[in-house]
């Protein structure tokens, strides 16, 4: 429980910040305005860490758990004693695009409305959509002929590799209604081969657009995977897709007779990679069948035009971590979910990294806790730095789990909140207190 504000700006307001608690009438800490009446202030940074009362739940063997959790501001490994405030007064206007640029334009933004969006089923390209016949020729064709390439209702198969355009615009009209699925082989036969993406974005700089459209990849395709993200651009954009790897149904069945179709498999290759840049919003994927330690729900490497995710959903993953960035430069996430006991988000090499906010049932393995040999040896926790600077990670706040679950269910194993740590720092060798909740943990350097 605490507060964080990067680089708000505030005008009319007595006090930057007023912290109350449920036994006090009054406020119990503020932060005066210093600014003229009229001007603005910019807070360049606040983080307040206020413990939150005890709590306590039902534990194991019919006991009852008391938990008393506290909020923490970190800075360069260390806690620190009192709060963080760093504020600019009589500042300067706020920019210009200070909301807009994290914001689509509604007004232009392509859909099944657009008049110069084609229909992939339309003739000439004449895609069937039915799940069984192979699509990609039509696909394809309409993408390289045109800006805006709608997918109608239906179940695409895709057998090699969509290329886009710097300005393609792919859409759907949902993503449980335009689907994108591999056959059940994946894109070849050869499981020796690299990993080949079912989309592949122009490597450069555009104006791509991927939105309302799912993409099923069937379990046991070890080298196909969702997306190769390239291309980077402030009208770059990904909106409220969705990647599986889970498959309903043989391709030879009718979607009305579908079963689950669960053989073993090890996928080893991350489902999406980004090396551009962009918005992506909503970006989801909560598989766990399969998975080797290799395994990522989204890799993040190489990628320095500047990311932008706006909720970031990735969980249930049995590889070793959910997301990892990997040398990486301006990457920013507003507001991230997960589940279950391996590492949510893992900053390897990389630079000016921030998280906005997380929540989630996410449990990690208690610190005790050895990972399978195959899996990469590090202390468990839910968050892992490793050579990461100018790194924030805001308001860790997980939903409370001591008892019940398993490895095989999809939420994993709960653990006592005394026995896990939620960050680990490997550069600086020190990780958060079991019981700390950071409202920010911060390498300035």
């Amino acid at each position: 429980l605490g507060v964080d504000s990067d680089n708000v700006y505030i005008q009319g307001f007595q006090n930057i910040v007023t912290v109350h608690t449920q036994s006090q009438s009054g406020p119990m800490f503020s932060i005066p305005n210093p600014s003229t009446v009229g001007k603005w202030t910019l807070v360049e940074e606040v983080a307040l860490g206020v413990s939150p009362p005890k709590t306590s739940r039902p534990g194991r063997r019919n006991s009852t758990l008391e938990l008393q959790y506290i909020s923490t501001v970190w800075q360069d490994g260390k806690p620190i004693n009192g709060n963080l405030t760093k504020v600019e007064e009589n500042a300067a206007a706020p920019p210009s695009d200070l909301t807009s640029r994290h914001l689509w334009s509604e007004g232009d933004f392509p859909s099944f409305q657009t008049p110069s969006a084609v229909n992939v089923k339309s003739s000439p390209f004449g895609a069937v959509g039915n799940g069984r016949h192979d699509d990609t020729e039509a696909i394809q064709k309409a993408i390289d002929s045109n800006e805006v390439v709608l997918l109608p209702k239906g179940q695409y198969l895709v057998s090699t590799t969509l290329s886009l355009k710097a300005n393609t615009k792919l859409v759907g009209i949902g993503r449980t209604f335009s689907v994108l699925r591999s056959p059940e082989h994946g894109l070849t036969n050869d499981s020796t081969l690299p990993g080949m993406p079912l989309i592949e974005t122009f490597n450069g700089e555009g104006e791509t657009i991927l939105a309302f459209f799912m993409v099923l990849l069937y379990s046991p395709t070890v080298n196909t995977y969702a997306l190769n993200w390239q291309t980077y651009g402030d009208g770059c954009i990904f909106r409220q897709g969705f990647f599986s790897t889970t498959f309903w149904g043989a391709e030879t069945q009718p979607l009305a007779n579908a079963t689950v179709a669960k053989p073993i498999a090890n996928v080893t290759h991350p489902l999406v990679v980004i090396s551009g840049g962009g918005k992506f919003y909503t970006l989801e994927n909560e598989d766990w069948h399969h998975e080797a330690p290799t395994y990522r729900h989204v890799l993040v490497a190489g990628s320095t035009a500047g990311l932008n995710f706006y909720q970031l959903n990735t969980e249930h993953c049995r590889g070793e971590a959910n997301t990892e960035i990997r040398s990486s430069v301006n990457v920013s996430i507003f507001g991230m979910k997960s589940e279950a006991n391996y590492v949510v988000l893992w900053i390897v090499k990389s630079e000016s990294i921030s998280l906005y906010g997380y929540g989630g049932n996410a449990v990690a393995f208690p610190f005790t806790y050895k990972y399978p040999s195959s899996y990469a040896q590090y202390t468990p926790s839910l968050f892992r730095l490793e050579e990461a600077k100018s790194t924030r990670l805001v308001n860790l706040v997980d939903y409370i789990r001591v008892k019940g679950g398993n490895q095989t269910f999809m939420d994993g194993e709960a653990f006592d909140p005394h026995d896990w740590y939620m960050v680990l720092d490997v550069t600086r060798d020190v990780h958060t207190p079991p019981m700390d909740r950071p409202v920010l943990y911060w390498n300035s350097d």
